[in-house]
């Protein structure tokens, strides 16, 4: 099954990015907590993938924590 997700990161302003209205863009996350996510997963595996950190967003995404690379790879 092919799947094709986009993500579009600006600055923290109320505001919704012309780019994001004409995409049929939502909001996900603020940049900071964005940033977090991938100095976190960083910091548990310093050669993440762009796979890997998909992932951590994701997980993030899903349940409001940093995600624990140990646990959830082989």
């Amino acid at each position: 099954m092919s799947h094709t997700e986009k993500v579009y990161v600006e600055d923290d302003s109320d505001e919704v990015p012309l780019f994001a209205k004409h995409n049929y863009l939502m909001y996900a996350l603020d940049i900071q907590t964005i940033k977090g996510i991938i100095n976190n997963a960083l910091m548990q595996k310093n050669d993440c993938t762009h796979s890997d950190l998909l992932e951590a967003f994701l997980y993030y995404y899903d349940n409001d924590a940093f995600i624990v690379i140990n646990k959830h790879h082989k």
